[in-house]
């Protein structure tokens, strides 16, 4: 969807956002982290927004698009299939 993320800095969301290109990442449970990063976000041009949500869809594509999900997945299975 092109669109940058906020999230908390925990595994999952830190391997999907590089801080400060593709969104924001924010201390777990720290509602002040959450609003500066909101308030980060909001200051910035529209056309940075704009570029961070086409390098998130980009980071997307480029890391998680379908044949590379396809593949991993294949690839487990293999894996757990091999000793049978």
């Amino acid at each position: 969807m092109a669109r940058p993320l906020i999230a908390t800095d925990v595994p999952g969301c830190r391997s999907i956002i590089d801080d400060g290109v593709t969104g924001f990442l924010c201390k777990v449970r720290d509602a002040d982290a959450l609003a500066s990063a909101c308030l980060r976000f909001r200051d910035l041009s529209r056309d940075t927004q704009i570029a961070m949500g086409l390098a998130g869809r980009a980071k997307m594509e480029r890391e998680f698009g379908e044949a590379i999900v396809i593949a991993a997945y294949r690839d487990a299975l293999a894996q757990v299939t091999a000793g049978n």
